[in-house]
């Protein structure tokens, strides 16, 4: 499912997908898939959006810390915590929501990140982002969740191709209480409107897609 928006008359083509990473995954995930663009770029900024009181916060340890989090959690479970998707367990680290912004000119991609202060253009990217996550989840999200955003410049090929990463994790936090955050309305709402991949593998290259 996707749309057209405009930025200062410049068409852009929002379309989105999501990859479904299992526990086990989920740091070599983050770190080869989110934290960098393999040889175009190291240390890719990310921001929280999720839980309020942690917005702002870009350490690593923060994300350790909610990954440790996670993993505690398994480990006190008595059963081994499995969610029924379309009749399959899954075991589910994190899900990324992938919005991409295609844009046909490249001298318009140009223009678009080196706009200066007066026209910031790049700006507005994260609100079509947002709403565009708002339209394929809104009815899943709630203010316990734990959810960071990237902004990345090339996929996979190398290509540029503006897109950004939305990584819900599967926790759910209130101050310090935490819990399993309950994955079946996210990829009810995704499967209703956009491709899900799911790694299944010890690579990222392992991964299906319904």
């Amino acid at each position: 499912m996707g749309k057209v928006v405009y930025l200062d008359q410049i068409p852009v083509h929002v379309t989105a997908s999501a990859v479904v990473c299992p526990i086990a995954m989920v740091s070599s995930y983050l770190n080869g898939e989110i934290f960098s663009e393999g040889s175009h770029r190291k240390d890719v900024p990310w921001w929280v959006v999720l839980p309020r009181e942690d917005v702002g916060r870009q350490s690593l340890d923060w994300v350790d810390e909610q990954i440790a989090a996670i993993e505690q959690l398994r480990q006190s479970s008595v059963n081994p915590y499995l969610i029924h998707f379309e009749g399959r367990p899954l075991d589910i680290g994190l899900v990324d929501v992938r919005v991409f912004m295609d844009i046909d000119n490249k001298s318009d991609i140009k223009r678009l990140l080196e706009s200066d202060s007066s026209r910031p253009l790049k700006n507005r990217l994260p609100e079509h982002n947002n709403l565009h996550v708002d339209m394929l989840i809104g009815s899943a999200l709630h203010d316990q969740m734990v959810i960071f955003q990237t902004l990345h410049m090339v996929d996979a090929s190398g290509n540029l191709r503006l897109h950004f990463h939305n990584i819900v994790l599967d926790l759910r936090r209130r101050g310090d209480a935490i819990g399993f955050l309950d994955m079946n309305p996210i990829l009810n709402a995704l499967s209703k409107k956009v491709a899900i991949g799911f790694i299944a593998g010890k690579s990222q290259s392992d991964t299906e897609t319904l």
